[in-house]
C-alpha cells in the first residue's frame, strides 16, 4: 500500500473513532466541597425528555418544610423509574473484532512501552491492522485506560507504519489531557505543524481542557483567543468547555460575558451549558441569578436534566435554604427524574447550612431506604450539621451511625 493509501485508511478510520467522541474536552470538575459529579459528555449523553411544570400539576407550596417541628421531610420518592436513562454502566460493551481482541489482549500484556512498541512494529501493514488499532484504542478508551491509549498513539507518530492525522493528534492531546500531562498535550499541539496538520476545533478544546485539568487556567483562557485568531470559529464544546475554566477560576462575571457572546455569535446555549452557569452562580453566592436563569431554560424549550436541577439545589444549599432546595428536589422527581448520591448530599447540605441537623438525619435515611449508597461527602455533611448545632454526642448516639461514621468523626476529630 503507498503512503497516500496509508493516510486515506487511517484518516477515514480515525474520524469514525472520532464521531464518537466529537466533544472530546468539555468538562465539569468534581470535588467533594462542590458536590458536583459530572462531566459535560456526561450531561450531554444523560438528558431525558422532561414533561414541562405546567404538565406535571406540581404545586411548590405544598412541599414547604416547617422549620419549628420536627415532622417529616416532605421528600416525593418512587417516581419515573421507567424514564431513567440507562447508565454508562448498565451497557453492553461493544464487542470487538477478533483481531481487535488479539491486539488488545496482546497489548495489555506487555510489561514496558518499548515491548508495546514491538509488538506493534509486528503487525502486518494492511488496511486491517489499522482497523483493529482503532478499534483497541476505542476499547483502551472506554476502560480509562489512558496511559495504554497514549503508548500506541505515540507510536503512531513516530511514523514507522501509519501516518498520523489530526484526529490522531487530538486524540492523543486528549489522552495526555485526561492524565494531567498538560506540557505533553501542549507538545502534541506544536507538533502537529511539523506534520502539516491543521489545528481543527477540537484540537483547541482538547488542549484548553488539558490545561484546565492540569490547573493551568490562564493558559486555558488564551486558548479561546488563539482560536479566534486563528480563524477557526469556537462552537457549543468549546464555550462549554471554557465555562468550565471559568466555573474553575471563580470568574462568574466573566463567564456572563461569554454566556452571551456565544449566543450573539449564533452559538445556542445547550442543557450542560444553562447547567454550568448554574453551577458558576451558585459558588458564586448568586442563587437568584442561578434561579433566573433555570426559569429561562423553559422559555428556551430546554429541558432541564437531572444535573440542572441537582445545581441549582446546589446553589440554594450554599446559602443554606433548605425550603426553596426540597422544593427542587420534589418537583425534579415529579418530572420523572430518580435522585441520585449527588442530588442526596445537595439536599443534605442545605439542611446542614441551614442550621437544621433533624431535617439532614431524615433525607439521610430516606436516602438510604431508596438504594442510593452514603458516601464520604454524605457522612462529612451529616457530621457538619450536628457539629453546627454543637450536637456531635448525639450523632455519635445515632442509631444509624456506622463505622464509616466513626472513622470520619475520629479523623476530624483528630486533626483539630
Amino acid at each position: 500500500m503507498s503512503s497516500m493509501a496509508t493516510l486515506l485508511v487511517a484518516s477515514s478510520a480515525t474520524c469514525t473513532i472520532l464521531r464518537t467522541i466529537s466533544n472530546l474536552g468539555a468538562t465539569c470538575s468534581h470535588t467533594s466541597s462542590e458536590r458536583c459529579g459530572w462531566s459535560t459528555l456526561d450531561i450531554q449523553t444523560t438528558i431525558s425528555a422532561a414533561k414541562p411544570i405546567e404538565q406535571t400539576g406540581y404545586d411548590a407550596e405544598s412541599s414547604r418544610f416547617s422549620h419549628k417541628t420536627a415532622s417529616k421531610v416532605p421528600i416525593r420518592r418512587g417516581r419515573g423509574w421507567g424514564n431513567t436513562p440507562q447508565s454508562r454502566s448498565d451497557r453492553a460493551p461493544p464487542v470487538l473484532s477478533p483481531g481487535a481482541a488479539a491486539l488488545t489482549r496482546s497489548i495489555l500484556t506487555q510489561k514496558s512501552p518499548q515491548d508495546v512498541w514491538d509488538a506493534l512494529d509486528a503487525l502486518p501493514r494492511c488496511v486491517g491492522s489499522w482497523e483493529d488499532l482503532m478499534e483497541t484504542v476505542a476499547e483502551f478508551r472506554r476502560q480509562r485506560k489512558w496511559r495504554s491509549a497514549i503508548v500506541i498513539y505515540e507510536w503512531i507518530l513516530q511514523g514507522s507504519m501509519f501516518k498520523p492525522d489530526v484526529g490522531c493528534f487530538n486524540m492523543l492531546m486528549d489522552a495526555y489531557g485526561r492524565t494531567k500531562q498538560w506540557t505533553e498535550a501542549e507538545n502534541t499541539f506544536h507538533l502537529m505543524k511539523k506534520f502539516q496538520c491543521l489545528p481543527t476545533e477540537t484540537s483547541f478544546n482538547v488542549l484548553m481542557a488539558a490545561y484546565s485539568r492540569g490547573g493551568q487556567l490562564e493558559r486555558a483562557e488564551r486558548v479561546l483567543h488563539e482560536m479566534k485568531e486563528s480563524n477557526c470559529s469556537p462552537g457549543l464544546v468549546t464555550y462549554n468547555t471554557y465555562l468550565e475554566v471559568l466555573n474553575k477560576s471563580g470568574s462568574w462575571q466573566l463567564a456572563e460575558d461569554v454566556f452571551r457572546e456565544m449566543q450573539n455569535r449564533g452559538v445556542p446555549p445547550a442543557v450542560n451549558t444553562f447547567t454550568l452557569m448554574i453551577n458558576i452562580y451558585g459558588k458564586a453566592h448568586h442563587s437568584a441569578k442561578a434561579e433566573h436563569l433555570f426559569q429561562s431554560m423553559r422559555k428556551a424549550l430546554c429541558p432541564p436534566s437531572l444535573f440542572t436541577y441537582t445545581a441549582l439545589i446546589n446553589a440554594h444549599a450554599r446559602e443554606g435554604n433548605c425550603v426553596r432546595a426540597e422544593e427542587i428536589f420534589a418537583e425534579l422527581q415529579s418530572v420523572g427524574f430518580v435522585p441520585d448520591i449527588y442530588t442526596y448530599n445537595a439536599l443534605l447540605e442545605a439542611y446542614s447550612r441551614g442550621g437544621h441537623p433533624a431535617g439532614a438525619k431524615e433525607v439521610f435515611e430516606t436516602m438510604l431506604e431508596a438504594g442510593v449508597k452514603a458516601d464520604h461527602v454524605s457522612y462529612n455533611i451529616l457530621i457538619d450539621a450536628f457539629g453546627r448545632a454543637g450536637l456531635i454526642s448525639e450523632w455519635i448516639k445515632w442509631k444509624a451511625c456506622t463505622n464509616l461514621c466513626k472513622v470520619v468523626y475520629a479523623s476530624l476529630t483528630s486533626s483539630h
